[in-house]
């Protein structure tokens, strides 16, 4: 069975548990923050401006669709 923590993977082998590891988790992370990082400094997160000037917010209700 494997089972995730974090950035590890811990494997169980007939009563053994071996730690592997990735090798380049640190680059993985650290390449992952700044996507996340270039986007949210670049773009322009927000609702849609309606004809009034005002964000037209999301109303929150669950609808029927192609997932649920």
């Amino acid at each position: 069975a494997a089972v995730s923590k974090g950035s590890s993977v811990v494997i169980e082998v007939h009563r053994l548990q071996i730690d592997s590891i990735c090798p380049g988790r640190h680059f993985a992370e650290s390449s992952l923050f700044m996507v996340v990082a270039s986007v949210l400094h670049t773009l322009n997160i927000s609702p849609p401006l309606g004809a009034n000037g005002e964000y037209i917010l999301p109303s929150g209700k669950m609808e029927t669709g192609l997932l649920s």
